[in-house]
């Protein structure tokens, strides 16, 4: 499997199955979190008990297969 920024369908998928992600920041240019998904909303998401607006960063997991 190989890592890629994810998008709804993907960041669902991640939740349901308890796959981790990263949560990457561009401007400093390091991951601020790395772990499961806790909650979703269309403009936040929520990992490791520590809430990010989903626009001003990049989420890393695994997209599920076709």
């Amino acid at each position: 499997m190989r890592q890629m920024l994810i998008f709804n369908e993907d960041l669902q998928f991640n939740q349901r199955v308890g796959m981790p992600v990263k949560v990457y920041c561009r401007t400093r240019q390091k991951t601020l979190a790395l772990g499961r998904i806790q909650a979703i909303t269309p403009h936040f998401i929520n990992v490791s008990k520590t809430w990010f607006m989903r626009r001003d960063y990049l989420i890393i997991g695994i997209a599920p297969t076709e």
